[in-house]
């Protein structure tokens, strides 16, 4: 049997004489003790990581709740229009707001005749008024993308001179 000797820090006290056994008892208390750390340390770790994953989603919930909102277009309007009365051929410039600014995504009426769009902004449509049209009084319609809007004023077209 191995012996070790320790001197102790206290005056008037011998060296004591500490065996085998005793020293492999502290040092298996002292590996228990390490062991339990680690234990605690990974036990710790494996809650935290599932909890990161869990915790972390990629979209809210109150998000996936309501539906997305909707974009109301403003209404079209026609405000005005210059002439007020015109021959079958003449330009009509339509005055309004909202106007789509494709030709081919807007129609213009004069009753029921389909009037030829030649120039589009948002606020202004020049138009032709049909050429086979009889004079009379017509309420001019835009319509474009679901929506539609009537000039306030009847266009009068005229007796064609030629």
């Amino acid at each position: 049997m191995k012996t070790f000797s320790k001197t102790l820090e206290s005056t008037g006290t011998e060296p004591q004489q500490i065996t085998e056994p005793e020293v492999t008892t502290a040092s298996k208390k002292a590996s228990g003790y390490i062991q339990r750390k680690l234990m605690l340390l990974a036990t710790l770790t494996v809650i935290l990581a599932s909890f990161s994953m869990t915790a972390c989603d990629d979209e809210p919930e109150y998000y996936r709740s309501y539906p997305s909102p909707t974009v109301l277009t403003p209404p079209m309007v026609i405000n005005n229009m210059y002439p007020s009365a015109g021959a079958p051929g003449a330009t009509v410039a339509i005055l309004g707001e909202n106007f789509d600014t494709s030709t081919s995504d807007n129609y213009v009426t004069f009753g029921s005749s389909y009037a030829q769009i030649l120039y589009v902004t948002s606020h202004v449509m020049n138009v032709r008024v049909p050429m086979d049209i009889p004079a009379g009084d017509y309420t001019i319609r835009v319509s474009s993308n679901g929506q539609s809007a009537d000039a306030p004023n009847v266009f009068s077209v005229l007796k064609d001179t030629k």
